[in-house]
């Protein structure tokens, strides 16, 4: 009876080991071991140590404007979304501020902070367009923004 379960503790570990590689291998993540200094839609960011890219840059189609979306991933389950919004033609800042938002200067960007169930975001303009900023991880904005 005890080999049963023993047995069927195995295999069923076996399968979560099995499901979580395949997770990542899916994702085909290559983590950094410095931070990385990246251009993205013109406008300048630096991704932490320990992130990788997950999927691919995507078009951005919300807040009535168009852009450019990706998303970074590490091992801590924290995740960086960078939103550049290309056709911000003018869109002044207060376009970032909702209810709940504040506002704050991030390593020179001055912009809105604010937060939902899921992420903490920071808006700001830079180089004619608008930039948002979410992670799981306030504490990523002062290594992101730059």
């Amino acid at each position: 009876m005890k080999s049963k379960y023993l047995l069927l503790l195995g295999i069923v570990s076996i399968l979560i080991c099995f499901s979580i590689s395949h997770v990542f291998a899916d994702e085909n993540v290559v983590f950094s071991n410095d931070p990385t200094n990246i251009t993205f839609e013109s406008v300048n960011f630096s991704i932490p140590q320990g992130f990788g890219m997950k999927g691919e840059v995507k078009d951005y189609d919300g807040m009535g404007s168009e852009g450019k979306t990706c998303v970074y991933i590490n091992n801590d389950s924290c995740m960086i979304k960078l939103i550049v919004i290309t056709d911000w033609m003018g869109i002044s800042l207060d376009d970032f501020k909702n209810e709940n938002a504040t506002k704050d200067n991030i390593n020179g960007h001055e912009g809105w902070k604010y937060h939902d169930k899921k992420f903490e975001y920071f808006g700001y303009v830079e180089n004619n367009k608008g930039v948002l900023v979410a992670t799981t991880n306030s504490s990523k904005f002062q290594e992101v923004i730059i």
